[in-house]
Order: C-alpha cells, then sequence, then structure tokens
C-alpha cells in the first residue's frame, strides 16, 4: 500500500548505525525506513556512531543515500538540519531526543518530534534491578517501573532517574512509537493518552513469509538446538548463562547423545562474558559459532530455538527470525511477551510459566524435550508460528498503519502540540539545562581541540 509521502522532509537520528543482521532494533528501523523510502519520503540518516561502508550499506540497500555521522554536542548538527530541512524528527530512542531535540526545535519549531522507542527502557531496566535483588522471573514479569527518585546514589535511585528521563522525554514529544501493545498498555497506565502513542513493530515480507511456509524443512531435516542474541545486550548475556549454567545440562541428559546447543550473536569477542560457556570443555555439546550473514538460512536448519529470557522488554527478534523460517522456541513469559496471540495455545512454540525459578527451569528443560522429541507437537508449533508473524508482523498491514499514522501527526500537527500542556512546560524548563550543558561541552571540546592543534604546532 503506497500513500505518498513525497513532499515529506524526514531526519532519522540514531544512537546507532541499523545492523538488521545483528538486533531486533536494526531489523526494526530497517523495516521503518524502507517504509519511508517506499512511499517517497525525502530521508537524512544521522548516526553519533562512527560509520565505514559496512555500517552504512543496510541504508544503502534500502534507498537511503544520506547517511550522516555527527557526534554529540557538536555544532555541525545545526548545518545538517539546515540541509535536511525537516518536517519530522523520528529519535532512535528516548536518550537521542534529550540530546538533539532541543537543537531542532530551536531552528525549526513546526517540526514534529516522534520518538521510536524500540523498547520500554524504564520497564527493562527495572527488570534487571529486580533480577539483581534476587527475585524470581514470574516477580520480575510483573514489576512496574517507579519514579519516586530521591536524592542519592545507590542503584534504585539510578534506575527511577533514568524511568523519570525516559518519561519526561516522551512527554515533550509529539508522538512515540512502540513496538506491542502490551508496552501501550503499561506507559497508558501514566497517564498517556492512547492517541498519543501508536503500534511500529516489525515487517516480515508476507509473499517470503508463504514462501518460507511451502519449503519449511521439514522436522526430520532438522536437529539441534540454537540461541541467537547480540551479545552487547544484556538480557542475552543473562540467558546464555543460565541456560548454560542450569538448563542445558539438564536437557542434554534427557535427550539422544550427540544433540548440541549453537549459539550464535553478532560481536562473539564479547563471549568471555558468558561464563557458563566453560562446559563445552566437558563436552556437553555448548558450541560458541558467533556471528551469522544470514540468521533465516540458520535458523531454518535448526529442531527448536532456545531463548529463556529471565528479564528485557519490547518485542524479540531472534523469537520472531525463527518462527519467520519454521523453528518454534521455547521460552519464558518474558521472552513471549508482546507476541502471543489471544490463545497461547496457537502459539509458535512453548512458554513456560512456573512461579519458583526452580519449578520455571525444570518446565523449561521439559518444554525442549518435548518439542524436540514429539513431531506432532513440533509440527504444530512451526505452523502456529507462521501464523503468528502474518497476524502481527506482516510487511504490508504494518507499512499501511505506519504511513496512516504519519499523515494523521502532519495533518493534526498544531492540534498535538496546543494539547500537549505538559510537553510544552518541560520543554521550557527542563530541555534548557539540556541546552546549556551541551553548549558547555561542545566549547570544552572546541577548547580542547585547539589545545592540541597548538601543541601539535
Amino acid at each position: 500500500v503506497e500513500m505518498s509521502l513525497s513532499s515529506l522532509r524526514t531526519l532519522w537520528i540514531g544512537s546507532v548505525w541499523p545492523q538488521p543482521q545483528a538486533s531486533a532494533a536494526g531489523l526494526h528501523t530497517i523495516g521503518l525506513l524502507k517504509t519511508l523510502k517506499k512511499n517517497k519520503a525525502d530521508v537524512t540518516f544521522v548516526s553519533i556512531t562512527a560509520h565505514n561502508e559496512n555500517t552504512v550499506k543496510h541504508l544503502k540497500e534500502i534507498g537511503v543515500e544520506k547517511a550522516i555521522h555527527c557526534r554529540p554536542n557538536d555544532n555541525k548538527f545545526e548545518e545538517i538540519l539546515v540541509e535536511a530541512k525537516p518536517d519530522i524528527v523520528f529519535f532512535d530512542r528516548f536518550l537521542m531526543e534529550e540530546q538533539f531535540g532541543w537543537r531542532v526545535r530551536a531552528q525549526y519549531p513546526k517540526c514534529l518530534h516522534v520518538i521510536d522507542s524500540q523498547d520500554f527502557h524504564s520497564l527493562r531496566h527495572s527488570r534487571e534491578f529486580q533480577l539483581l535483588k534476587g527475585k524470581s522471573v514470574h516477580e520480575i514479569k510483573n514489576t512496574v517501573p517507579q519514579f519516586s527518585a530521591t536524592i542519592g546514589l545507590d542503584k534504585a535511585n539510578d534506575v527511577m532517574k533514568n524511568n523519570i528521563r525516559e518519561l519526561s522525554s516522551f512527554h515533550r514529544a509529539d508522538h512515540v512509537m512502540l513496538v506491542s501493545t502490551f508496552e501501550k498498555e503499561m506507559i497508558q497506565s501514566f497517564g498517556f493518552s492512547p492517541d498519543k502513542m501508536s503500534i511500529a513493530s516489525f515487517y516480515y515480507d508476507p509473499v517470503q513469509l508463504k514462501e518460507n511456509k511451502e519449503n519449511s524443512n521439514p522436522y526430520d531435516k532438522r536437529k539441534n538446538f540454537c540461541v541467537i542474541g547480540n551479545f552487547q545486550h544484556r538480557p542475552n548475556i543473562d540467558q546464555l548463562n543460565w541456560l548454560i549454567r542450569e538448563i542445558w545440562p539438564k536437557i542434554s541428559k534427557r535427550l539422544p547423545q550427540g544433540i548440541q546447543l549453537d549459539i550464535y550473536g553478532a560481536f562473539p569477542d564479547l563471549g568471555a562474558k558468558i561464563e557458563g560457556l566453560a562446559v563445552k570443555k566437558h563436552n556437553q555439546g555448548v558450541i560458541l559459532k558467533g556471528w551469522v550473514a544470514d540468521q533465516y538460512d540458520m535458523m531454518k536448519k535448526y529442531k527448536v530455538n532456545l531463548a529463556p529470557l529471565r528479564f528485557g522488554a519490547g518485542i524479540k527478534g531472534k523469537i520472531s527470525d525463527g518462527m519467520y523460517v519454521g523453528t518454534p522456541c521455547v521460552t519464558t513469559e518474558i521472552g513471549a511477551e508482546g507476541m502471543v496471540p489471544n490463545d497461547s495455545n496457537k502459539w509458535g512454540g512453548l512458554i513456560a510459566s512456573s512461579k519458583s525459578d526452580p519449578e520455571l527451569v525444570e518446565q523449561l528443560v521439559d518444554n525442549a524435550c518435548r518439542l524436540y522429541l514429539n513431531e506432532e507437537l513440533w509440527n504444530e508449533k512451526s505452523v502456529n508460528g507462521f501464523k503468528v508473524i502474518d497476524q502481527l508482523f506482516n510487511a504490508d498491514k504494518n507499512e499501511e498503519r505506519f504511513v496512516k499514522t504519519i499523515h494523521k501527526l502532519m495533518e493534526e500537527r498544531d492540534t498535538i502540540r496546543s494539547q500537549n500542556i505538559i510537553g510544552e512546560l518541560l520543554n521550557y524548563n527542563s530541555m534548557r539545562s539540556t541546552e546549556f550543558m551541551s553548549k558547555y561541552i561542545e566549547k570544552k571540546n572546541e577548547l580542547a581541540a585547539l589545545k592540541k592543534k597548538i601543541l601539535d604546532g
């Protein structure tokens, strides 16, 4: 579906360059940018991370030619703004809105500000904090972010201060895009209007999905377990340690000898953080494979995808990627969050939900073994996975919703601004402090560069 955005000048500000093979966030961002280009919007992409030919290739492939590196607190950004003349700016996560929102507002006050949250950071950080406190996965699942920070340096205050920063950023923005209805409903409970938010999730090609289903490797042509996740992401490191220390040894004892667990993920040099990898020296079939160029081609060869997440937020690309090629998943309620149809029995795998951690481990082990050994159950869950992808992540449906959202925002821009009283107050007050701090750092960097130039002669 094409609803022309040909007159729309868009600026996308990213914390990193989108890498669809490396993370769910990269897959999500490329899907949104591809939709903008498909509907003829003018797109400029800016990242605070240094770039090279490899980091920008995915942007080039979808037609985004204007890819620019700009450091934080650099007045070069003003030049980029003048060139882009944006009608709408997308901030990749709330941190980018904090860093650049005031600069955009100063030069283009009518420009719309949209935050692409990727996931609800406050929820992820709050859950991680509960894990560190020794809470069970069931208790972590039911965690609600708190916002009562006081003056202090303890971890609880750090978490709550970040929570306040994120919600303040959401208030300042004109609109917030979220990946699931679960997170949208949670944020609404903090006093946000449902109109302030929209769902912008994953974008899987329905034509390719149909081909994947028709040509899916059958049960008897697959073997072994896989687990995949970016090694820079703390929930992934935690799940691997838990999996290898407590879950996999029990799975391997219950299954025929020779079945292995293959571990994939971007930035494998960080694998040293995975303490449990030491077990591969004990012949328990754990193999660190590292980065893979095509996750779909890899995952379609495996019988079961393991994702025993203990904390996190958002939609888990590691799970949806597997479903896209017919590989069912064994996970926790946190892993499946936001991507389960009304009837959880029709999900593309098995979800463990026991209230105590020892019972949860046993349920994960049992689910993994049942799914691996029971061909009838496996076939049912594999088919369910294809249905989940079509229901929640069909690119045609999600693109149409995204484009309609943009049109609506542009048409109602003045009304949105006039009704966002809290946002206007925050923009006037808190953003002034951010502005002056940023200008201070900018001048400090200029002075350091000048001193270096003098010393270098």
